[in-house]
């Protein structure tokens, strides 16, 4: 999982694609670093290969996961980053 951009109110992730050939999409997840849970960012998985957090605060710092989902629902173990938003 890559951090492509921080802009004033977003963040834009970047994240390459598994080498499995029974993707269905992509979740998002978030947590700031005090809390304990993610959560989902989406009520569906993501069909790309990049999502727009279009609700970022400045001033936290922010663990985003990003999970592989195959045809069958089954998710892939996560790719994790920081991000400090400014």
């Amino acid at each position: 999982l890559h951090q492509i951009a921080t802009l004033w109110t977003a963040l834009l992730l970047l994240w390459a694609a598994p080498p499995d050939t029974d993707i269905a999409g992509y979740r998002i997840y978030r947590r700031e670093a005090e809390s304990e849970s993610f959560r989902s960012l989406q009520a569906e998985p993501v069909n790309g290969l990049s999502y727009r957090d279009e609700k970022v605060q400045t001033g936290l710092r922010l663990e985003y996961r990003v999970t592989a989902v195959d045809s069958h629902g089954n998710e892939g173990a996560p790719a994790q980053t920081w991000v400090e938003t400014h």
